[in-house]
């Protein structure tokens, strides 16, 4: 009779199985990989605007979901579609229509989610100015940032309201110190100078373009679409630890808590000097986290985007329209 040797036999089917789990095993385990690194340029200095990515570094979420996320902060001078495109940083934040408007130049982005749930954008005065609507821009001065989201906001709102262009007199827009001594309407963020306006005691009103019928996104994360092909996991993954983030401030009595971990991780960020600034900003910023018909952060609506497509061409932005299905992602946050 054969000798049968049941430890061999067990030896043998552990060993294929070994064999068979490497052999199988997909480069998306990621439990079983190398922190992914990725490098997030951000369109702004560092503020309480991004401050959902800043906690989710700080509290380890994106360590957790085994990736290694650096955040670059932006300012005049840093164009993140640029940096993107020239490989500078992998995921960039910018305002939706400049995104969009480099999709149609042929820069072949990917846009993967919205920070909120509309663009922050707005048109600041004096409220004894009594500027209320785009037809009172009329005989002020108006300034802008050419090649901005606010420049191509304002024509949006002009051709809306059928006022001719060059009945208003625009300007460039400089630091907040021009206002309102050489700029009747500053172009702004709802997130920003109205805050500090009203923190120094001065009444200001803010045009805000969704009230006038134009709806754009602002602060959108892209991508290149060669990234995008090779990275969905883990861009999937990125999205999902910021809105932790992002749900951390959100939680009652977590507001002071997360300006804490932003000045933790900002070392250029005065707290002393800010804190009021920066909390007002972050106060402002969670009422349009997650305000999308899902409440989920960073959810995108394509019917929004390819309204703000049709207002850039009606605003003479955009030559034409077919951007969106390939610019945008929308399963990544569902």
């Amino acid at each position: 009779m054969k000798r049968t040797y049941p430890w061999l036999l067990a030896f043998l089917i552990v060993l294929v199985g070994i064999l068979a789990y490497t052999a199988l095993r997909l480069p998306t385990d990621w439990k079983l990989s190398d922190p992914v690194p990725l490098r997030v340029q951000l369109q702004w200095f560092d503020q309480a605007q991004f401050m959902g990515f800043y906690v989710a570094h700080e509290k380890r979420y994106y360590k957790d979901d085994n990736l290694d996320v650096k955040l670059i902060a932006g300012g005049f001078a840093i164009n993140p579609i640029v940096n993107v495109r020239q490989g500078a940083a992998d995921i960039g934040i910018a305002t939706g229509d400049q995104v969009l408007l480099a999709e149609a130049n042929g820069s072949d982005l990917k846009a993967i989610g919205t920070v909120f749930d509309t663009s922050l954008a707005c048109f600041m005065s004096m409220t004894a100015a009594h500027v209320t609507s785009p037809k009172d821009f009329v005989g002020h001065t108006v300034g802008v940032y050419r090649g901005f989201d606010t420049e191509n906001i304002l024509l949006a709102l002009l051709n809306g309201a059928q006022v001719p262009v060059d009945r208003v007199h625009t300007v460039q827009a400089g630091d907040l110190s021009a206002f309102p001594d050489s700029i009747d309407v500053f172009p702004s963020y709802s997130l920003n100078e109205p805050i500090a306006e009203t923190l120094q005691g001065r009444s200001v009103t803010c045009l805000k373009p969704d009230a006038f019928g134009v709806h754009f996104y602002g602060d959108t994360l892209f991508t290149t679409a060669a990234f995008w092909r090779n990275n969905r996991d883990a861009l999937k993954r990125f999205l999902e630890a910021s809105s932790r983030g992002w749900e951390f401030c959100a939680l009652p009595g977590n507001e002071d808590k997360a300006l804490d971990l932003m000045y933790q991780y900002s070392r250029n960020l005065s707290k002393e000097d800010t804190w009021n600034l920066q909390k007002g900003t972050l106060q402002e910023a969670l009422r349009h986290v997650g305000a999308g018909p899902n409440h989920h952060p960073f959810f995108m609506e394509q019917s929004r985007w390819k309204t703000m497509e049709a207002e850039l061409i009606a605003a003479g932005r955009l030559g034409k329209g077919g951007y969106i299905d390939n610019l945008c992602d929308f399963t990544l946050v569902n």
